[in-house]
């Protein structure tokens, strides 16, 4: 398994995800030196052992590459977690060919010199990574960051995503910074008097005598920072949205025409806090954690009425012995780039029946729209930039076969439906086995 070069590409009878019609349509593409050359409805190339050929099946789809906006890739001081290269080496074999680092590494991504590591690194990756700038110093939550500064180093965003902002005065200079150079704020959304639990506040946690964290901790902050981008007309995006109030503040804002939009990811969407009834395991505990099953469907059906705008993975690496641990002292977050179409197909897709190109919209056209990033588009002339899946393969989750340097997914061993098969980007390629 390793990242390939190729020169030649030619795909025959595919469905492909046509930016014009926001549709799928089916025909033959020819690749040369990492450029869509030909789009044909028939069969146009004659065989040669020089370009790789693929043939399709009915199941599968070429769809925009996925971004991801919102992973933690350690590296720094945290590499035997994850790295530049491993993480983006997931991200590829995980249909995503772009992806924004959260700043809580160690040290934070608060000054300029940091971002240009980040770039350099980047740079002998498969993949394109843009770095999120921290909104405080230090992510300390006292003094802003440079934020203009850091956007001119090559910062895509600023969060200080792992803490709130307790200062409610801090937040609204931040957003009145970020909007003199249409910066976006990405919120970590938890009342920081409320935290200090290691599971949602519930049946489960009463069950085990272990302190819990309130749905509310999430949504009183997500009202309070909406009202701020209501108040001063500015953007902000909220971070992994995990409960049923949130939704309701989210719709409730965006009716009224504030400038909010919104993320969750695979695990709120599938898993809830009733995985943790029979034993406590470490893969399972996020920040924010697996909530409701009412939640999960307040999530989805979010999803369903644009409500909330992309899934992202938070993907989260840490080492086996943070996770193997006493529930109380195992770490936060669980990684997902590698899982996150697989999970995404057969809930929303199979089960919940939402159309293909909606998943389109949430892992490839939301994230590049919010960030500010050109639409990847599959025509004449552009550069390859797509995933090839099978919506119907199955697939069990296998921690072995994944490619991130950590394995702590709450998937493991779980089957479902739907796979990448290959992640095309100029002229690389990986295909998954």
């Amino acid at each position: 398994m390793s990242i390939k070069r190729f020169k030649k590409l030619y795909i025959k009878n595919i469905k492909y995800y046509s930016s014009n019609d926001k549709n799928f349509k089916k025909g033959y593409i020819y690749v040369e030196d990492g450029i869509i050359q030909k789009i044909a409805k028939t069969d146009f190339l004659k065989d040669d052992k020089d370009v790789l050929t693929i043939e399709s099946q009915d199941s599968m789809y070429l769809l925009p590459a996925f971004f991801d906006m919102h992973v933690h890739f350690r590296d720094f001081k945290e590499s035997n977690k994850e790295t530049i290269e491993t993480g983006a080496l997931a991200a590829f074999y995980g249909g995503f060919t772009g992806v924004a680092i959260m700043p809580n590494t160690n040290p934070p991504i608060d000054n300029p010199s940091i971002i240009k590591d980040i770039l350099k690194k980047a740079e002998k990756t498969p993949i394109d990574i843009y770095p999120i700038a921290s909104i405080t110093q230090e992510r300390k939550g006292e003094f802003l960051s440079e934020m203009l500064t850091l956007k001119e180093a090559g910062a895509i965003a600023f969060s200080d995503d792992g803490d709130s902002i307790l200062n409610t005065e801090i937040m609204i200079n931040a957003l009145k910074y970020a909007s003199m150079f249409d910066g976006l704020i990405i919120s970590h959304c938890e009342d920081p008097f409320l935290k200090g639990g290691h599971i949602n506040e519930g049946k489960v946690s009463s069950k085990w005598g272990i302190k819990g964290i309130p749905p509310i901790s999430e949504s009183i902050y997500v009202y309070r920072d909406a009202v701020i981008a209501e108040y001063l007309n500015y953007k902000i995006h909220i971070a992994h949205v995990s409960t049923k109030y949130s939704v309701e503040v989210i719709e409730m804002m965006k009716k009224k025409g504030v400038k909010i939009t919104s993320e969750t990811t695979p695990h709120y969407i599938s898993l809830t806090e009733d995985a943790l009834l029979e034993k406590l395991d470490g893969n399972l505990k996020m920040n924010p954690p697996l909530r409701t099953e009412e939640d999960r469907k307040a999530i989805i059906e979010g999803i369903k009425n644009g409500v909330i705008d992309v899934i992202a993975t938070d993907h989260a690496p840490h080492t086996p012995s943070q996770k193997d641990n006493e529930f109380e002292l195992a770490k936060f977050g669980v990684i997902g780039l590698e899982t996150a179409f697989n999970v995404v197909c057969d809930i929303l897709y199979h089960k919940e029946k939402l159309p293909l190109t909606k998943i389109v919209e949430l892992l490839s056209i939301n994230p590049r729209k919010i960030l500010g990033l050109k639409e990847i588009k599959i025509k004449e002339g552009e550069t390859v930039n797509f995933t090839i899946v099978d919506i119907e393969k199955s697939i069990k989750i296998d921690k072995n076969k994944f490619h991130s340097r950590s394995k702590n997914s709450p998937f493991i061993g779980m089957e479902f439906k739907g796979d990448v098969l290959y992640t095309f980007y100029k002229n690389k390629y990986v295909r998954k086995d």
